[in-house]
Order: structure tokens, then C-alpha cells, then sequence
């Protein structure tokens, strides 16, 4: 089973995001999935 993330990743991947960063580009800096909850959700919003 895969780790959760940090909660120091969520925010900056958060912040990225919300500050007008793209979805594949954060996945891509943070190596995240970009299908991950954590990217998606905020990308939906």
C-alpha cells in the first residue's frame, strides 16, 4: 500500500496549484501521480 503524503507536500503542491501553477506541472515538480486525490481535488475546485 502507498505512503500518504506529507502534510508539508500537500501545501506546497496546494500553493502551486492556487497560484495559478497547472495540474501536470505540479505533479511533475513534486513527483506526485497526476491522478492522485491529493492534485485532482484542487484542480476541480
Amino acid at each position: 500500500m502507498a505512503k500518504a503524503y506529507s502534510e508539508e507536500l500537500r501545501k506546497k503542491v496546494i500553493s502551486s496549484i492556487t497560484s495559478g501553477g497547472r495540474k501536470r506541472e505540479a505533479a511533475k515538480v513534486f513527483n506526485v501521480g497526476e491522478a492522485t486525490q491529493l492534485v485532482a481535488s484542487f484542480c476541480l475546485k
